[in-house]
Order: structure tokens, then sequence, then C-alpha cells
């Protein structure tokens, strides 16, 4: 095991994007869920042993997945990523339009999420 830099543009961002979906993990993870309130992303207003249990299993396996993808650089774990985020992309897409949802916040998540699944894929696809 050994870190690597990428020589490509869409490697180096793949990797970044490695990096952000590995702290944000171990943020949904570990944070309380006042102090994800109080910064807007989350509108549970209390813990629960359910909020808990499914906050740990989406931050603990988005946190693993980047560590091993960091780690390891293999083409699949970024195909992976890059398929969930698109998928969470147009998830995200379907949910706001049934509900109506126009926020500025939500918009900007949703372009970066396209942008970081995009360039995710592309590097696990090798076309970096």
């Amino acid at each position: 095991m050994s870190f690597y830099w990428p020589e490509s543009f869409i490697g180096q961002i793949a990797l970044f994007m490695a990096v952000v979906i590995l702290i944000w993990g171990l943020v949904v993870a570990l944070a309380p869920l006042k102090l994800m309130g109080l910064a807007g992303f989350s509108g549970l207003k209390e813990e629960s042993g359910q909020s808990i249990h499914i906050r740990s299993m989406i931050g603990g396996t988005y946190a693993a997945m980047s560590l091993m993808a960091l780690l390891f650089d293999q083409p699949m774990i970024y195909r992976t990523f890059g398929l969930a985020l698109i998928f969470g992309f147009l998830t995200r897409l379907l949910w706001m339009g049934t509900t109506g949802s126009r926020s500025i916040k939500g918009g900007i998540f949703l372009v970066c999420q396209a942008v970081a699944g995009m360039f995710m894929l592309l590097y696990g696809l090798g076309w970096a």
C-alpha cells in the first residue's frame, strides 16, 4: 500500500472527491445530530436509535469505501462511487421534483454530486 498521485486531471479530481467523501462519511457517522441541524444538514431535532443506526451505516460505508479508493487505487471502487453518486443525483432530482423543493443549497449539492459522480466514473472506467 502506498499513496499515489494520478497524472491526469480527472484522476486528481477523483482522488480529491474520495478525500471529501471520506471526511463527509465520518461527519455523517460521528457528528451529533444537533450540530448537523445547526448547520442545516438534518431536519430531525432529536436523536433516536434508528437515526443513529442509519447514519452510522451510511457514513461508515462511505468512509470505508473512500479509504479503500485512496489506499488501493482500484478502478472498480471509483466506478462504484461514480454510479452511487449518479444514482443519488437522479433520486435526489426525483425527490426535489415531487416535493417541490427548490432551495439553493439543494441545487448546489445536486450539481456537485453529478460532477463528482462523472469524474469518479470516468476515472474508474480508465478515460483519464
